[in-house]
């Protein structure tokens, strides 16, 4: 799915030590220890004398042992704070941000030149210039007290995972500054209602705003020039989104289970619908495919259950597998004369299909391309490959 950047973990995890004892802004800090046991030797054939001998020698060379290995450590710990510091230099990458445990009043920076401050009924403050940092997901320390988060003019962008999780965040405002927005910036913020992303933003990063599941409303910029993946995915209360007209290219699962979605215009510029870009939106009853798409990724509107007639334009010349799968509304389809190809599974548990009509440049058919669709009769042209299909297969057709 989503790419990770490798994270030098144990070398945040031991910069970070050094300040539980002092701020305790770090949540995620851990009190570090080293395994220093000596051994012992259990032949029972030794006399106790020399057995006590013997345990001395080894608590003295233990000791010894333990002071350099203390000394390794120190050295170790050294070189791993000038790799952490080289890390972040040479990446922009930080373990660490720390929203989650702060107080009223507390501030911090979260970039080279940008800086935080929590205010009054949680609302904190991005402000400065420049961008944000990146951060590790899974290391960032959620702000579960946040109520609204507010950037000001002069950031730049907006970090990897800058706010991924911040569960009680109602509102964001996100300054014409801003032209790019990292991968899981808002990742899982499930207090988010409403988003508008200014037309300086030309780049958003895969799984931006996945599973904020209480956004109704987002309002993209005019500038993007595609949709990424897993952008909105799992947004089940999204009903209303716009594609801007420069956008050529939807990514996988895009739209993927955002439920509630009624309606959506795909603009004239889009060339690919990625693999699953709109599967599970069941509130979509129909679509307008432009004659700009050449290519339906696999399971692009599989499961969409609201969806009852839909129309291929002539552009089209690759539908992915099961593309229309368990579409249980859809009732009828026309294949454009594009079309040379119809995958494994394409329309396979659309129960209600009644009428497809396939032009005479199918020549290929997958496997299981009408399964489970009892009602379903083809509309074709004599001596056609689609008419050969159906007496293969047993399916009702009809010659024009």
């Amino acid at each position: 799915m989503l790419k990770r950047k490798n994270k030098k973990i144990l070398s945040a995890v031991l910069a970070a030590a050094v300040l539980c004892g002092s701020a305790a802004v770090f949540a995620g800090c851990q009190n570090g220890g080293s395994d220093t046991s000596g051994t012992q030797n259990n032949n029972t054939t030794e006399s106790s004398n020399d057995t006590e001998s013997k345990e001395s020698s080894e608590t003295v060379s233990d000791e010894e042992n333990t002071e350099s290995s203390n000394d390794t450590e120190s050295k170790d710990y050294s070189e791993t704070v000038s790799d952490k510091e080289s890390t972040e230099s040479s990446e922009n990458e930080h373990t660490y941000v720390e929203y989650g445990t702060a107080n009223i009043g507390d501030s911090g920076t979260c970039g080279e030149n940008v800086t935080w401050e929590l205010r009054e009924n949680g609302e904190l403050v991005i402000s400065g210039s420049g961008d944000m940092y990146d951060y590790s997901e899974g290391s960032l320390n959620t702000g579960y007290n946040i109520k609204t988060v507010v950037i000001e003019k002069g950031v730049s962008s907006i970090g990897n995972n800058a706010f991924h999780g911040f569960a009680d965040m109602t509102s964001i405002t996100i300054p014409d500054s801003v032209t790019s927005i990292g991968e899981n910036a808002f990742y899982n913020c499930q207090g988010l209602t409403s988003i508008n992303i200014p037309d300086s933003v030309t780049s958003i990063g895969n799984m931006a705003f996945y599973s904020c599941n209480k956004m109704k409303e987002a309002h993209i910029s005019d500038s993007l020039t595609e949709i990424g993946d897993f952008i909105f995915e799992s947004c089940e209360e999204l009903t209303s989104v716009n594609i801007p007209d420069g956008v050529t290219s939807i990514g996988s699962s895009a739209f993927s289970a955002c439920k509630k979605l009624k309606n959506i215009t795909i603009p004239d510029n889009v060339t690919t619908i990625g693999t699953g870009a709109f599967n599970f939106c069941d509130g979509l009853t129909s679509i307008n495919i432009p004659d700009s798409v050449t290519s339906i990724g696999d399971i692009a509107f599989a499961s969409c259950d609201g969806l009852t007639s839909i129309t291929i334009p002539d552009s089209v010349t690759s539908i992915g597998k099961m593309a229309f799968s368990d579409c249980k509304g859809l009732i009828s389809v026309t294949i454009p004369d594009s079309v040379t190809t119809i995958g494994d599974g394409t329309f396979k548990l659309c129960e209600k299909l009644k009428s497809i009509t396939i032009p005479p440049s199918v020549t290929s058919f997958g496997s299981d391309v009408f399964d489970q669709c009892p009602l379903i009769n083809i509309k074709c042209k004599s001596g056609s490959a689609a008419e050969t299909y159906a007496k293969e297969n047993n399916i009702k057709f009809a010659v024009e």
